[in-house]
């Protein structure tokens, strides 16, 4: 399944045309509990640390998630949060 990757610097200058459908699309993953399998793709990226280049050893993996799941993550991570404190507090 091929994505259409949209820069994050027009995400971000469109967020307030496109909130209400990405909090809607939010809020319906978590009453499913299913995420779609776009938000789920990455692009995993060799990063050199350090030494020769020759030796996979000397790299790293840089993961890079779509825009819309960072912003999935953050809103569970919210809404998580607010549970959380809401069972200690009582």
């Amino acid at each position: 399944m091929a994505g259409i990757k949209v820069p994050d610097w027009i995400v971000k200058k469109c967020m307030k045309f496109i909130e209400q459908p990405v909090t809607d699309i939010c809020n319906v993953t978590m009453k499913s509990g299913i995420c779609p399998d776009i938000l789920k793709l990455v692009i995993v990226n060799p990063l050199h640390k350090k030494g020769d280049t020759e030796n996979t050893q000397n790299y790293k993996p840089k993961s890079l998630l779509p825009f819309f799941s960072k912003i999935l993550e953050k809103f569970v991570y919210t809404r998580l949060i607010a549970v959380i404190a809401n069972k200690i507090i009582f």
